[in-house]
């Protein structure tokens, strides 16, 4: 508990009272106490207090460039995936809430949590990963390898990393489930399927490619040689992409095994556009070992705004 909850609750006369609304009831009952008491506050608010309130928040302020030149970008991004065999999916701008936090380790605190069991959209991968499992526990015949997309508008509840970015954004997700059948085969190809068609959806939408594919190596996988593997795979795919792998891996608990980051040239620099990696997301919701799963995005409105649309 930070400092300032402990004030608030010293405020209020009841410091166990997180306590209480965790343990002593039920989340459809804190659900149902919420809805009330933001009845009440919302009662008291008036036209001004409104406006006020839309002025200082920066989580509600629309997209400040051309939507129209963005949603045809957008359009030209789904004619790649959907080429590459990716199915476009429309999601929910909402998603359970514990989606990014309980499976892929985000803190809570980033997410802008709701009511009735939801979350605004943090990030496209997790709810296309909860579909996925959806799809396999209800034993639907379909192909071994699951591939989807989208394109889809988050919101960060953290103030963005720097200058030009804004709280709410668009990325576009690939998302590819399947099983362990051995010798890396899932890890090879759909690591190979997800490069190419970053690659080839940036040659489409905006004329460049991408120049190199940086690595790095994650816990998760037992096999000592598994990023090498991957290096090389990569390397004899894509001969004209020079392909890195970073010598010492980084605490990340989000990916397993690999991530990947996805560079480019633009206005005379490098510069990372995207990234992906394998997670253990189906392997948790699933309670499967053999499950599989990987997941890349790229900041299509980032790209937007590099191109210089207006």
């Amino acid at each position: 508990m930070n400092d300032f909850t402990r004030t608030i609750l010293e405020k209020a006369g009841v410091p166990d009272l997180l306590d209480i609304l965790d343990r002593r009831i039920s989340s459809s009952e804190l659900n149902s106490l919420l809805l009330a008491l933001f009845d009440r506050k919302t009662a008291q608010l008036s036209p001004a207090d409104l406006m006020r309130n839309y002025e200082m928040n920066r989580l509600v302020k629309p997209f400040d460039l051309d939507p129209v030149a963005l949603k045809a970008l957008e359009l030209d991004l789904f004619r790649v995936f959907a080429g590459a065999g990716f199915k476009p999916i429309e999601l929910s701008p909402v998603s359970p809430l514990g989606a990014c936090s309980a499976i892929g380790k985000v803190d809570q605190k980033k997410v802008v949590s709701g009511l009735r069991g939801a979350e605004v959209m943090a990030d496209a991968t997790n709810a296309i990963a909860l579909h996925i499992c959806q799809l396999k526990k209800s034993r639907r015949p379909g192909p071994a390898l699951l591939r989807f997309s989208a394109v889809e508008r988050h919101l960060r509840a953290q103030p963005p990393p720097m200058q030009g970015f804004t709280a709410h954004f668009k990325a576009g997700c690939l998302v590819t489930s399947g099983r362990d059948t051995g010798n890396l085969q899932f890890e090879k190809q759909c690591l190979t399927e997800h490069v190419r068609t970053w690659d080839a959806a940036l040659r489409a939408v905006a004329g460049i490619s991408v120049i190199r594919v940086n690595l790095l190596p994650r816990e998760g996988y037992a096999d000592p040689g598994f990023s090498e593997k991957l290096r090389l795979q990569l390397a004899s795919e894509f001969p004209d992409i020079e392909i890195t792998l970073t010598s010492s891996p980084t605490e990340n608990h989000y990916y397993q095994g690999i991530q990947f980051k996805l560079i480019i040239a633009a206005n005379g620099r490098e510069i990372e556009i995207g990234d992906g990696g394998f997670t253990d997301w189906s392997q948790q919701l699933l309670q499967d070992r053999k499950e599989r799963m990987l997941c890349s995005g790229l900041g299509v409105e980032f790209l937007f705004r590099l191109l210089g649309r207006r």
